[in-house]
């Protein structure tokens, strides 16, 4: 076949007969024609009009080079096609501003399934971020961007600042992973550093004069208080309770899921940490949640609403339960997570080892629980305990005969020490 001839084959395939047309061509910058093969479209059925759109196939590539048509064309359509989107996606991204940044995380996060308080948090935080940094380019951002960030937010707490930062530095942080933004690493993001406050709790006389109030108000206000102030229950997690998590045989209350209030909506969830846990029960506490199991409704929720419905309980109902036994049992009305406090705190001055606290509480780490021990360990009773134990060397004279041997407590402490000496 010469290099200005056309050849067309016909071609046996799975979808019937077909036509091909074999042609050499020149494309632009090269010296020798290539031999090109090429299947001529299905609505042309004569050779002649093969030949001819061939032809003009031909002309198309010496003058603009191999098309997508081809394999060597499809190839280098390919790669040139891979190049300009990276070209685009570097351009982006050096384009990409803070408020672009918050509006993927967010949707990342959804995504997640992070819960929606969680997404609700970080949606408030861009609203404290947008009007100083929303339109700032990522690659750009720097510390005194971020300083200008905290002088926005003097007039938020301590701990909320803190919060919008370290928001700031995590959405940084997925840009970098998931967009391939050069966002800096910021010192200053890292934030303020707020002191974790003692958590409020009340003494056991207060706890059992509001358990005695709310008994004579109702088995739901004492049901409530008691999930709160002896099983260590969140407010959510005692609106979340079912008859099916109520285990009879071993006194254990199942805690699998949590009732939140989204956009006005009752909705479940796990507990707070993703994990189910069990917690013990104390007599009366059990013998409350068994009488409130026996007029549970078909669909199984053990607490309702005060409403004349009488609903599924929710998050308010929790509430205005606690805060009507509070105001009744002449207390200061505050939130129920008080109850919560009491109770890990009261569990620790009993004198329950602190890992099977943390496992009632569904605390993540020891460090968390770790914050309720201060108030079972008085500075007090240290000195008080150090005065006892050296009692006895004050009225002992000196000598080797009264060496400390015979005062309890001490012979131990004294074969160690020798030991390491």
């Amino acid at each position: 076949m010469g290099s200005g001839s056309i050849t067309i084959v016909e071609r046996q395939g799975k979808r019937g007969m077909s036509l091909q047309a074999v042609f050499y061509a020149t494309p632009p910058g090269e010296r020798r024609p290539r031999r090109i093969r090429l299947v001529v479209p299905r609505h042309i059925t004569a050779k002649s009009a093969a030949e001819r759109w061939a032809m003009n196939e031909r002309k198309a590539i010496e003058t603009e080079g191999l098309g997508p048509t081809t394999r060597e064309g499809r190839e280098r359509a390919r790669r040139e096609a891979e190049a300009a989107a990276e070209k685009e996606r570097a351009e982006r991204a050096e384009r990409v501003t803070i408020a672009e940044i918050w509006a993927q995380w967010l949707t990342e996060c959804e995504a997640a399934r992070q819960s929606p308080r969680t997404i609700e948090g970080k949606r408030i935080s861009g609203v404290h971020v947008m009007p100083v940094l929303g339109e700032r380019a990522a690659k750009d951002l720097s510390e005194l961007d971020v300083t200008r960030l905290k002088k926005s937010l003097a007039h938020l707490s301590a701990s909320t600042m803190r919060l919008v930062l370290q928001h700031l530095d995590t959405a940084l942080g997925w840009a970098r992973g998931a967009l391939n933004v050069a966002a800096p690493k910021i010192r200053a993001v890292k934030g303020v550093r707020v002191a974790k406050g003692e958590p409020r709790v009340y003494d056991p006389a207060s706890l059992e004069r509001l358990v005695k109030v709310s008994a004579e108000l109702s088995p739901e206000h004492l049901a409530v208080v008691l999930l709160g102030g002896e099983a260590a229950l969140r407010r959510g997690e005692i609106a979340g309770v079912r008859v099916e998590d109520l285990d009879v045989k071993h006194r254990l209350l199942h805690v699998r899921r949590q009732v939140i209030n989204v956009d006005g909506q009752r909705v479940e969830r796990p507990p707070k940490g993703g994990r189910p846990r069990c917690v013990p029960l104390t007599p009366r506490l059990f013998e409350v949640l068994v009488a409130l199991a026996k007029k549970v409704p078909a669909d199984g929720w053990l607490l309702r609403t005060q409403r004349q419905e009488r609903g599924p309980a929710t998050e308010g109902a929790i509430d205005v339960r606690v805060r009507e036994a509070m105001k009744a049992a002449g207390l200061k009305v505050e939130g129920s997570h008080i109850l919560r406090h009491s109770a890990l705190s009261h569990m620790l001055a009993a004198g329950v080892d602190v890992e099977v606290v943390r496992e009632i509480a569904g605390h993540v780490s020891l460090a968390v629980t770790a914050r309720y021990l201060h108030r079972t360990t008085p500075l007090q009773s240290a000195a008080e305990k150090l005065a006892a134990m050296r009692a006895g060397f004050e009225s002992a004279p000196l000598g080797a005969e009264n060496d400390g041997a015979n005062v309890p407590g001490v012979s131990a402490l004294m074969v160690r020490g020798n030991a390491a000496g």
